[in-house]
């Protein structure tokens, strides 16, 4: 769930990898170049720039775009993760905004050693979840557990409150 663009949309399979690449050839179901075929084509917004759900069905072989209304959402001005897990366990690291959609924070190769961690926002809000790697936060969530000590991409939707911690070392 994010803020689309008018335009084209391709789905990358692994970051920094051209294939295996996702799109569709009839706008209906999906399609994948594999690195043995020929690169499908892509997936467009159906009613204009705005805030869409964007799902894909492996089992179904389908997609969607579904409208989500943004307007009444919080657009915090600064994200942080803090916990037991973070540097001390005291230093928040501030997590970055995307420059095209203010509901979607990320860090790179942040540190965590085995703990937990929380999102802190400007306003004082602590957001979090209680499964390890990714899952959904709620406001005064409890904890997310860290169970392993590694550099993690981490990734947190203020809409949806879904948050990802991927490890880059395992």
């Amino acid at each position: 769930t994010g803020y689309f663009a008018t335009g084209a949309t391709k789905v990358l399979e692994i970051l920094g990898q051209w294939q295996p690449q996702w799109g569709t050839n009839d706008g209906t179901t999906l399609d994948v170049n594999d690195g043995t075929g020929s690169d499908p084509g892509t997936f467009a917004v159906p009613s204009g720039a705005g805030f869409y759900t964007f799902e894909m069905d492996f089992g179904a072989n389908t997609f969607s775009y579904t409208p989500y209304d943004a307007s009444t959402a919080t657009e915090y001005t600064t994200m942080s993760v803090l916990g037991s897990a973070t540097v001390g366990g005291t230093t928040a690291t501030a997590i970055n905004q995307l420059a095209h959609d203010k509901h979607i924070w990320y860090a790179r190769s942040i540190h965590l050693t085995t703990g937990n961690v929380q999102f802190i926002t400007n306003t004082g809000s602590v957001w979090a979840g209680t499964t390890p790697f990714s899952g959904k936060a709620t406001e005064n969530g409890g904890n997310i557990p860290v169970a392993v000590e590694d550099d993690y991409d981490v990734w947190f939707n203020d809409l949806t409150g879904r948050y990802i911690l991927i490890p880059l070392n395992l």
